[in-house]
């Protein structure tokens, strides 16, 4: 939480900069549809805990398929692909708030100190960031969050909603939405043998290990089914 601002506008700044020339694509919605989606967000009332700046920028991948995700500089990056996978925008709000838990709890900025121990030790030192800031962009586009930190960003969205009188259970039928689309996705990108196929999705789900338990916690009616 020390960390100073201006590193992390320089880090979320050069991320989505590698992002916009390798994985993303500018957004196929109208400006009118984005700035419905802000509105909407904008409009929800926060945690009182609530500190950090936040953005909502728009881009498509297709490659990355339905997705969103917070940088360290406070910007949030929905995809089309997510939007176009649910008819009810609460439940793209319900997604946004997780991501500004994530950003306000700095689980980006977590994440690359904890992957970059020696280097910060080190940049500390000298006094020269530069290094760290080259090799962020890699090491936030591969990490995942851990189980801990995703359990803080869901309980920074339950809070959302329930201070506007939504239900979490939105957030947990979007999860839904979204391990299904991944795990076609991931099944689709394989074109070798049957278990070339399962490796995959196992893969995917190794790196997903909680999302039922996830769907549990903010939905309880939902694990009783």
């Amino acid at each position: 939480m020390r960390v100073p601002g201006a590193v992390l506008q320089k880090m979320g700044a050069s991320t989505l900069d590698s992002l916009d020339r390798f994985a993303l694509k500018p957004s196929r919605l109208g400006l009118a549809r984005q700035q419905e989606l802000s509105e909407a967000y904008a409009r929800l009332k926060t945690p009182a805990d609530a500190q950090l700046k936040y953005r909502i920028v728009f881009r498509s991948s297709p490659e990355m398929g339905a997705n969103a995700f917070a940088l360290p500089d406070g910007n949030i990056v929905l995809l089309d692909e997510l939007v176009d996978l649910t008819n009810d925008d609460n439940e793209i709000l319900a997604v946004l708030a997780h991501e500004r838990g994530h950003i306000e709890r700095r689980h980006a900025m977590r994440m690359v100190l904890q992957s970059s121990v020696v280097g910060l030790v080190l940049a500390w030192y000298v006094g020269d960031v530069s290094g760290l800031l080259a090799t962020a962009p890699a090491i936030i586009m591969q990490a995942k969050y851990s189980r801990d930190m995703e359990r803080e960003a869901d309980e920074y969205a339950e809070r959302t909603l329930q201070a506007n009188g939504l239900s979490p259970c939105l957030l947990s039928s979007m999860l839904e939405k979204l391990e299904a689309s991944q795990l076609a996705k991931t099944k689709g990108k394989s074109s070798a043998t049957d278990a070339g196929k399962q490796n995959e999705v196992m893969e995917y789900l190794s790196s997903h290990p909680a999302t039922q338990e996830r769907i549990g916690l903010l939905c309880p009616a939902k694990s009783l089914l």
